[in-house]
């Protein structure tokens, strides 16, 4: 909430100064328990605010309400996905759902991508669509004659398991499917801002290229750019190096 003072001046303003109070409608969660089921109804392009999503509770179907402000995650909802969520109500104490979260996408999409990280029961892949890596267990590449190897093409669905996104239903491409990126063969002079911080396992999923370097462009200007633990050539701490540029 929030309180403001407005001034109007005309000729005939009877007062000079109006106080206006405006609030936002806000939801309360009923229950920290969260709950799944299907949405049954999408939210549309043209306009139409709100989707329907369906769950069951003591063999009974409910029907609650949500807006796009109420799902987690860049992710578009379409009808018959399995989502979890929260029951809230609004200020008129209607009930809807709030936090939701996809779970299982009822057409998931294939996404490609390069094994990067190989573990004793996981591993991690390198994302071909965004600058980012995804946690995978062995188990779901059980399903393949042979056993996935570091380099490896693939292909692969996505999955919030316990919040987090992990590739499911993993299957090999033939070798050379992805190229990532074209290497610059002009050698670069450049300069550590941020170096790669040794036995830090968390950053894989957040930030696979957490190391930033800056060098000077072909112009004179400042350039930064991101680099992770496969750009490094040895195991060492650098400061002033030469590297080469990737698009």
């Amino acid at each position: 909430m929030y309180v403001g003072l407005t001034n109007f001046a005309n000729e005939q303003d009877a007062i000079k100064n109006i106080l206006i109070v405006t609030s936002k409608a806000s939801s309360a969660v009923l229950s920290e328990e969260r709950v799944t089921g299907n949405v049954t109804t999408e939210l549309q392009a043209n306009g139409d605010s709100q989707g329907r999503i369906s769950y069951e509770n003591r063999g009974e179907c409910f029907f609650l309400p949500y807006t796009k402000d109420d799902v987690e995650g860049n992710v578009t909802l379409r009808a018959g996905d399995k989502v979890s969520f929260q029951i809230a109500t609004n200020q008129r104490g209607n009930l809807g759902a709030c936090h939701v979260r996809l779970e299982n996408p009822a057409h998931p999409v294939r996404y490609r991508g390069v094994i990067c990280t190989m573990k004793e029961s996981f591993g991690f892949i390198e994302r071909a669509d965004v600058v980012k890596e995804i946690f995978f267990h062995f188990s779901e590449a059980k399903s393949l004659k042979e056993e996935l190897k570091l380099g490896d093409d693939v292909e692969f669905i996505i999955q919030t398991r316990n919040g987090k996104e992990v590739a499911c239903n993993i299957t090999k491409l033939p070798p050379g499917s992805i190229i990532f990126e074209e290497i610059n063969n002009e050698i670069i002079k450049g300069q550590v801002l941020k170096p790669l911080e040794r036995g830090n396992t968390a950053r894989h999923q957040n930030d696979p290229l957490p190391g930033r370097i800056r060098y000077r462009a072909a112009d004179y200007s400042e350039e930064e750019i991101p680099f992770g633990d496969k750009d490094q050539k040895g195991d060492f701490t650098l400061n002033l190096f030469w590297f080469e540029a990737i698009t």
